[in-house]
């Protein structure tokens, strides 16, 4: 019984470390962005561009916009 108890908290503690790592890391990621809209074809386009540029610390969110005939990435 004494083993389970210590398995059931060696597994929760992981669980949390999980969870509460990478959030306070999220913080210090954060950056100022001087990127403009930016015309894409596609959702999926806009998407992949604002992911990339995301990883790459240039901007700290952004939003596809449908405008006319493609999606805008608009970074903030």
């Amino acid at each position: 019984m004494k083993n389970l108890r210590i398995k059931v908290a060696a597994a929760a503690a992981v669980a949390t470390a999980a969870v509460v790592l990478p959030l306070a890391a999220a913080g210090t990621a954060a950056a100022e962005t001087n990127l403009a809209p930016h015309w894409t074809a596609s959702y999926l386009e806009c998407q992949t561009l604002g992911n990339k540029l995301a990883q790459e610390g240039r901007l700290t969110g952004f939003n596809c916009v449908a405008k006319g005939n493609g999606i805008w990435m608009m970074p903030w």
